[in-house]
């Protein structure tokens, strides 16, 4: 594997601090795929959208802080973190809350204008991102 590009060691910092943990926040492996291999969009499959037009990963990469403070994840959404735009104005966002023991955190998908844990804000899409990105990548 390549070496991880400076920024995402940055952003993980700089997650763990909005966030309020002990130290780094610890991304998934995939996600670390992505950011070594230079990907920036994946059209992903269209399991989880029914009849919806197929989804598309916009990895948002080194402006996942920008995105988190400009759209105040932390007083929105608490213990989410923003991966990548849909393409319609909604994101994907790593569910910190539910991260389980084997370190798969949920991934879940949420629109921009209604920022929120309640029944009709979050979804969840994915028990992981490995599961959101499989068919796909």
């Amino acid at each position: 594997m390549n070496e991880i590009p400076e920024w995402l060691t940055l952003v993980s910092v700089e997650a763990g601090k909005r966030l309020g943990l002990p130290g780094p926040l610890e991304f998934p492996p995939e996600l670390i795929t992505l950011a070594v291999e230079g990907i920036e969009l994946i059209e992903l499959e269209p399991s989880w959208t029914s009849d919806l037009p197929l989804p598309e990963f916009g990895f948002l990469a080194a402006d996942m802080v920008d995105f988190y403070d400009d759209y105040e994840f932390g007083e929105w959404i608490p213990g989410a973190w923003p991966l990548a735009l849909d393409g319609g104005g909604g994101f994907f966002c790593l569910d910190l809350r539910a991260a389980n023991a084997d370190g798969e955190i949920p991934v879940v998908w949420v629109h921009a204008s209604n920022l929120g844990w309640g029944d009709d804000e979050a979804v969840r899409v994915a028990a992981s991102l490995a599961d959101l990105l499989g068919p796909s990548k």
